[in-house]
């Protein structure tokens, strides 16, 4: 009476994260993320599949601190607030799917990290960037870095044919697939034309390996 009776199950018991991980990534690469942030996404929730050996439905919190726990010894404060993020993320969605009856994350924290301001650089520094150039290509990449104030990552992805040199203008697409339109002075532009002008190649890249 008021009771349900349920039989032992004496079975080996077979993880099934990893195939949720699976379906989670192609649900996120849909909604548009990037490349690179999905291969963040897949490097850490593979470790936690291998780290857990059991139903998805049944992990939980302890679970997750140990696993963040082990992963993340010996590393800074913000890449174990990032693995927590992702872990984070997945098991929010597994929820929202009901694919998981509770999120067992939600009790996990993020790492309290310190306030730093940054330093930019000082116009001596810069200086010994630009006398330490070995030559057109190096002093091209400084000048263009410290002129548009680009990532290193949207520095990669620029091609010849984002400039616009009669402007001075440079079309960039970057975090959160964001387009913005950047600047460069006249200085900036003549290294890269002296750099654009010794290059034998018919590479679309703005900057390509100097092999």
């Amino acid at each position: 009476y008021n009771y349900e009776v349920l039989s032992l199950e004496k079975a080996l018991v077979k993880g099934d994260v990893e195939e949720k991980i699976v379906l989670y990534l192609k649900v996120k690469k849909l909604a548009g993320l990037s490349d690179s942030t999905l291969k963040n996404y897949y490097y850490t929730l593979i470790k936690l599949s291998h780290f857990i050996n059991k139903p998805v439905g049944t992990i939980n919190v302890n679970d997750l601190r140990m696993f963040i726990i082990s992963t993340t010894e010996g590393l800074k404060a913000s890449t174990r607030n990032s693995i927590t993020s992702y872990v984070k993320s997945f098991f929010k969605w597994l929820e929202e799917e009901e694919l998981i009856p509770k999120d067992p994350s939600r009790k996990l924290e993020q790492t309290k990290l310190p306030i730093r301001l940054r330093h930019s650089l000082t116009v001596v520094e810069l200086e010994r960037l630009r006398l330490a150039c070995k030559d057109n290509r190096e002093r091209a990449l400084v000048e263009f870095i410290f002129a548009t104030g680009c990532r290193v990552s949207e520095v990669v992805d620029t091609n010849i044919c984002d400039l616009d040199f009669s402007s001075n203008t440079l079309h960039v697409i970057g975090k959160g697939d964001k387009e913005r339109i950047v600047c460069f002075g006249d200085k900036t532009k003549l290294h890269l034309e002296n750099y654009l002008k010794e290059r034998q190649d018919n590479d679309p890249a703005l900057f390509v390996s100097s092999r």
